[in-house]
């Protein structure tokens, strides 16, 4: 029996919360758990629900998104949350990232990229849409460890980052193709790429990236 994915819903324009639910509830291997409309509310009900991932978004009354991440993660630091807001200010991201959240979205994210995102981060991995981390250079310190291989991962396309994961974990090209779907070529055409854009020319420099990014342990 496949295992469903339970996520619980933070936003305080009621509109989005219905249009995430409906997303959501309609993918086999998710549901919606709970639903807040503030951080606040947020706090008591996620530790006792224990959803698989927590939805938040930022600008809320009563708690913002920042704060209730901060204080959920304070106490379970376990927990993945993913941010989905409008703002993508550099400041912004930067805070989010040190405080530890496992991805973080644009409202206006295409709905293919978000899902496969959402999945990324159900897997124990990474996600950060690429608008995220724009004018974010590698020499900013304030992303800490690990900072250069976030912004070069937010390069790849969410497919490229799943593709990376599998090669990471010793998937051949044929084993990669089938578990999703595609085309050996497909996967190859792929695995070109992200040679190519990661600047990376053998496959135990991918291994090493993909660790240092966070996408395999």
């Amino acid at each position: 029996m496949k295992q469903i994915a339970k996520i619980f819903l933070v936003d305080d324009h009621q509109l989005v919360l219905d249009g995430l639910s409906r997303l959501v509830d309609g993918e086999e291997d998710m549901q919606v758990l709970g639903s807040a409309n503030d951080g606040k509310t947020a706090l008591s009900l996620v530790p006792s629900l224990q959803p698989d991932l927590v939805l938040m978004d930022m600008d809320m009354p009563v708690m913002n998104g920042l704060e209730a991440s901060r204080q959920l993660l304070a106490g379970h630091p376990k927990l993945r949350i993913a941010i989905l807001t409008m703002h993508a200010e550099r400041a912004i991201v930067e805070r989010m990232i040190k405080l530890g959240v496992s991805g973080y979205f644009i409202k206006n994210a295409d709905k293919d990229e978000f899902l496969m995102g959402i999945r990324l981060i159900l897997k124990g991995k990474k996600y950060f849409q690429a608008d995220a981390l724009l004018g974010m250079t590698q020499k900013s310190q304030a992303l800490g460890q690990g900072s250069s291989e976030m912004m070069k991962l937010s390069i790849l396309s969410a497919r490229e980052q799943e593709i990376l994961s599998l090669i990471a974990l010793g998937k051949t090209s044929k084993e990669i193709a089938e578990a999703l779907f595609i085309s050996t070529r497909t996967v190859e055409t792929h695995r070109k790429n992200i040679h190519q854009k990661l600047e990376i020319k053998n496959l135990a420099g991918l291994i090493r990236f993909a660790i240092k990014a966070g996408l395999v342990s």
